[in-house]
């Protein structure tokens, strides 16, 4: 009787220095941009919501977006029964590689790291800075 035996050997490469980038598996901060810590010499990029209607909701900011109530004027729409938020409530402005938020004269004001903003007088956003929409339930973080 012939007893065979088939044996595989698998042969493992060592690695030498850091794993290559296309061997690692991206982290959950690298996945979401928005999840990133601030970087001041970054470009920013956008908001993202952090409570109510929007949580976790990204926008990105290439020119201008308007937030408000009215679907005919504003790119990003809040329910009409949201309460604090204006028809017309602010924008959100890009200048070079940051960006600016104006307040459109809203009934209820728009709030900067808790300060109330003055109408119409553009206020430069810094990454990280949060700011809401009348109550803090409409609130978003800057990326």
């Amino acid at each position: 009787m012939i007893a065979a035996a088939l044996v595989i050997v698998f042969k493992r490469k060592k690695k030498t220095g850091a794993a290559s980038a296309e061997n690692k598996l991206p982290s959950p901060a690298q996945s979401n941009p928005a999840s990133l810590p601030p970087s001041q010499n970054a470009r920013l990029r956008g908001i993202r919501g952090t409570d109510g209607q929007y949580n976790n909701t990204v926008f990105e900011v290439s020119d201008r977006t308007l937030i408000g109530r009215d679907p005919a004027r504003c790119s990003i729409i809040f329910a009409p029964q949201a309460q604090g938020v204006s028809s017309l409530h602010c924008e959100i402005l890009r200048v070079g590689d940051g960006l600016k938020i104006i307040d459109h004269g809203s009934s209820y004001g728009t709030f900067l790291s808790g300060a109330k903003l003055q109408p119409n007088i553009p206020v430069e956003l810094k990454a990280g800075s949060s700011f809401y929409l009348g109550e803090k339930r409409n609130s978003f973080i800057v990326y």
